[in-house]
């Protein structure tokens, strides 16, 4: 049997939930099966890591790549269905098990894909991931293009924004603050944010700041020479983190991280953006 864990994220008591894909059957607190092809689940582990619950929640084969929680009563979940020909989105109630689900029909290649998923304040969430056809009104420039998307409280689509260059481009990563948002990724040329063009020497990672309305805010890419991947971002009180793929020595702010060719890091900097 075929199975893969894609996103966890906290309960409000302590457990946690996992979603992810499976083709077959998987024993937990009762007996969950799916078909040949694979359907998305989530299920939920208490304090102590026992299963105490679990739901199908792909309506098309397919499964969910990144969960948020929605106050202490619901999922946000993000990923693709039909084969990977959709994008899908859903808001699962964890008291009545229903599950509100959204199919977004695209254009392109199974590589487009949703990376992750995060809630605003007001219950507004915002999907991050890269795409290479059309999708959400916003046709790709390059081999794929990163993609930011808002959703409404109730789950429809609600602005698009698309993080271009002539290469391949994803945007893998998102933070929600207060009162705006960061996104983290990385592209394969010169992007134009907001109407400027910022150069880059291919495989570069990026990072744009946004208001909740999706009103661009800053943006710049991170050039250090060789190639830098942008994977994950965390945002703790003040400060910024960044985790990725290098193969030189990064300056982050004046710090310098000494990494090897082909290396994982991950920097953390005083500021409420990277440098």
């Amino acid at each position: 049997i075929a199975a893969s864990a894609e996103g966890v994220v906290t309960a409000a008591d302590g457990g946690v939930y996992v979603v992810g894909q499976n083709n077959g059957t998987i024993v937990l607190d009762q007996t969950y099966t799916a078909s040949e092809n694979g359907y998305g689940y989530v299920v939920r582990l208490d304090a102590d890591g026992v299963p105490t619950w679990s739901t199908t929640v792909t309506p098309e084969p397919g499964g969910p790549l990144a969960v948020a929680r929605r106050g202490d009563d619901e999922l946000v979940l993000v990923g693709t269905a039909n084969g990977g020909n959709d994008l899908y989105t859903a808001v699962v109630d964890l008291i009545s098990g229903d599950v509100a689900a959204r199919l977004e029909s695209q254009t392109g290649t199974p590589t487009t894909t949703w990376l992750d998923v995060a809630v605003a304040p007001d219950g507004r969430f915002y999907a991050v991931g890269r795409f290479d056809g059309v999708a959400f009104g916003l046709s790709a420039v390059g081999g794929s293009d990163g993609l930011l998307v808002q959703f409404t409280a109730d789950g429809n689509p609600n602005g698009a924004v698309a993080h271009s260059s002539s290469g391949a481009d994803a945007t893998e990563s998102i933070v929600v603050r207060e009162t705006d948002l960061l996104v983290f990724g990385s592209v394969s040329g010169p992007v134009t944010f907001d109407g400027v063009l910022q150069e880059s020497q291919g495989a570069d990672m990026f990072w744009a700041q946004y208001t909740l309305d999706m009103n661009f805010v800053a943006a710049d890419i991170i050039q250090q020479g060789g190639a830098q991947y942008g994977h994950a971002m965390a945002a703790f009180g003040s400060s910024t983190c960044l985790g990725g793929f290098t193969s030189n020595p990064l300056d982050f702010g004046g710090v310098m991280i000494e990494t090897g060719p082909g290396e994982g890091f991950v920097a953390c900097i005083d500021a409420p953006a990277p440098p």
